[in-house]
C-alpha cells in the first residue's frame, strides 16, 4: 500500500475520521481526484477549496495556513 502523504488537508481529514469519499460527500466543488491531488500535494487547492475544507471540516486552521504556506502574495 502507498504511503499517504502527512500534509494538513490530509491529517485533519483522517483526525476527522473521514475517507475521501465521505469526505467530498460534504463539498460542493471538491472530487475524490481532486482531493487526493490536494493531500499528496500534486496539486495546491485554490482559496475557494480550502474555505470550503475549512467549513465543512471545522478546521479554520486550514485557512491560516494556506495564506502562511501556499498563497502566492
Amino acid at each position: 500500500m502507498a504511503k499517504e502523504n502527512d500534509n494538513i488537508y490530509f491529517l485533519t481529514r483522517k483526525n476527522l475520521g473521514l475517507t475521501r469519499e465521505k469526505a467530498v460527500e460534504l463539498f460542493d466543488t471538491i472530487s475524490v481526484d481532486r482531493l487526493e491531488r490536494i493531500e499528496n500535494e500534486k496539486a495546491i487547492p485554490n482559496p475557494s477549496e480550502v474555505k470550503e475544507m475549512a467549513k465543512k471540516y471545522k478546521a479554520i486552521q486550514l485557512c491560516n495556513y494556506y495564506c502562511t504556506h501556499q498563497c502566492e502574495i
